[in-house]
């Protein structure tokens, strides 16, 4: 594949010839949001809401940029620039829109998206690729308590909000 995750995650069954670990990790990422929200369907889908609608907005976001940079790429589909803006807009309406009808279900997405982010850098820096969080770490964590204190108050002010 890529070379960014561990060869031992790309191991498949001898039987069914599938990447086994994917799916156990998979499975294990998805089931522990549910153990942390306790079993809260409402508050789960809160959550997968906000990480489907920031995702899109990421696309949108990703796609701009494929515009701007690499204009002379051929495609197959292409989309104009009020097509683009239009769906970050309305991405970005639906996650302000969410948030405001259950800010508290932020703060949980937010505390479990630094949780993985650091199981992922965990992960990144074991396998010698600690360059990938460079320019994060430069940027906002040269004090990680400065940083986890800004987060912790965006989230407080969120759920005031």
């Amino acid at each position: 594949m890529d070379g960014c995750l561990p060869s031992v995650l790309l191991a498949e069954n001898k039987f069914r010839k599938t990447n086994h670990w994917i799916i156990l990790l998979f499975f294990g990422i998805c089931t522990s949001i549910l153990v942390i929200l306790k079993g809260e369907v409402a508050k789960l889908s809160d959550v997968y809401t906000i990480a489907f609608l920031c995702v899109m907005s990421l696309f949108a976001i990703g796609n701009m940029m494929l515009k701007y940079k690499r204009n002379h790429l051929k495609r197959e589909v292409v989309a104009s620039w009020s097509t683009c803006f239009a769906a970050l807009f309305l991405t970005v309406a639906g996650l302000v829109g969410t948030i405001v009808r259950e800010p508290q279900q932020l703060v949980a997405s937010c505390q479990y998206c630094l949780i993985l982010t650091g199981l992922l850098r965990i992960l990144l820096c074991s396998l010698g690729y600690a360059h990938t969080f460079h320019v994060w770490e430069s940027s906002c964590c040269q004090n990680p308590d400065v940083f986890l204190k800004s987060v912790e108050t965006w989230c407080n002010l969120c759920v005031s909000w």
